[in-house]
């Protein structure tokens, strides 16, 4: 049809130079946007390779037993659970409102927790925490206007503990937390091997509320604590058998 147009048109020798200059123009715009195309799905390709996938994770408490705030549990049987410690740290890790999870060996139960509980130590069971991917996360606190907001500046001793204000994980020690509404609120501070120290502290707007925790001689006796108690009892024992 192109070519019976241009035979209306245009004389024989007028219609070879605007068919060969419209197919070659088609040509190059085609080449041109396969072109782009290609340039495009390559950029495309790379930004996922180089983009840092940023998501939260799990830390093991083993030995420890968050009791308290649950929110669910989980036993064998139930959809997406399999009844190990492994997968009581995945389900809680893909819900977003829990925060910390116990997992009892003695029926493979699993319990998630929205409020970070105090630790206890018990030798047979296992806790997860959740470390969030960014320092605070926008819902977990009633917002506040900037005149209505003040700090709280976290030390411990030994430092890099854990801190979490009102269940939430908030960073490691030396801490200095910013926009924190006015009032009363929870404070979690805790590191592996150590007691759990917690406390309320009440934020005044404009200012900044400074906290000291030393975990120093309460460090919470661990699995090597109790083999080496028992080490010594088996000592003892073999001493007085051969007395």
């Amino acid at each position: 049809m192109f070519r019976i147009f241009l035979k209306i048109k245009f004389p024989a020798t007028r219609q070879i130079h605007y068919f060969n200059t419209i197919s070659y123009n088609c040509f190059m715009t085609g080449k041109n946007t396969r072109a782009s195309l290609w340039v495009i799905g390559f950029l495309l390709v790379l930004a996922l390779i180089i983009t840092p996938v940023v998501a939260d994770t799990m830390t093991r408490e083993d030995g420890v037993n968050r009791d308290g705030n649950d929110f669910a549990s989980l036993f064998p049987g139930n959809a997406g659970y399999n009844g190990t410690p492994e997968s009581c740290s995945e389900n809680c890790l893909n819900q977003p409102a829990c925060n910390a999870a116990t997992f009892v060996p003695r029926d493979q139960s699993c319990w998630l927790k929205t409020i970070v509980p105090s630790a206890t130590s018990q030798i047979s069971m296992i806790s997860f925490l959740r470390v969030k991917s960014t320092p605070s996360s926008p819902g977990s606190v009633a917002p506040a206007s900037p005149d209505n907001t003040g700090g709280i500046a976290v030390g411990s001793t030994p430092v890099g503990a854990n801190v979490y204000l009102d269940g939430e994980f908030k960073g490691l020690t030396p801490l200095n937390m910013k926009d924190i509404p006015a009032g009363t609120h929870n404070l979690l501070v805790t590191l592996k091997g150590y007691d759990d120290q917690q406390q309320a502290v009440t934020v005044t707007a404009g200012t900044v509320k400074p906290v000291t925790v030393d975990f120093g001689g309460k460090k919470t006796p661990g699995f090597e604590g109790i083999l080496a108690v028992l080490g010594c009892l088996c000592i003892l024992m073999i001493g007085k058998a051969r007395q």
